[in-house]
């Protein structure tokens, strides 16, 4: 009996060090359905470090898709975008700031073509600006600041 208690204890003691299976992260997949019948789905993958967010119309028939590849805390690194027939049109460069804001979005085509940027300016954790720029590094839009809620005044 006491062999038999032994042999129970050593398997229980055991079993997490000699199992076959690996716990993997699970793979996460939300869909969302906007008004106007098209649905985003995002699926995130832990293990291969990507997301992958596809829109479709009403019928399923793919409009875009984005593959985003991932970092530490699946924060995105960089991206790639698909047209509708889904093929890779151009891709995105991250870089980030201390707080882990998108600071900028560096494009390129997929023969490595610098297409150009999109600059993020932030007040605390709100995005206060965009400022777009070609590839010759010229400005070419800029999002205005949106106004302080409450702030407009009816004339009389």
């Amino acid at each position: 009996m006491k062999t038999l208690a032994f042999l129970c204890l050593a398997f229980f003691l055991a079993a997490p060090f000699v199992s076959a299976q690996e716990n993997y992260g699970t793979i996460h997949v939300i869909t969302k359905v906007m008004p106007d019948g098209t649905k985003v789905t995002t699926k995130m993958d832990p293990d291969s470090h990507t997301a992958e967010e596809m829109t479709t119309d009403a019928a399923d028939k793919m409009l875009r898709k984005t593959v985003y590849a991932l970092g530490d805390n699946n924060v995105a690194l960089s991206a790639t975008f698909f047209d509708a027939k889904g093929t890779a049109t151009y891709k995105a460069t991250y870089t980030r700031d201390g707080a882990g804001h998108i600071t900028e979005a560096a494009f390129n085509s997929m023969d490595g073509r610098y297409l150009g940027k999109r600059v993020f300016v932030y007040d605390g954790d709100k995005t206060k600006q965009v400022i777009d720029y070609d590839a010759n590094g010229q400005q070419v839009a800029a999002s205005q600041p949106a106004a302080p809620k409450g702030s407009s005044k009816k004339k009389r």
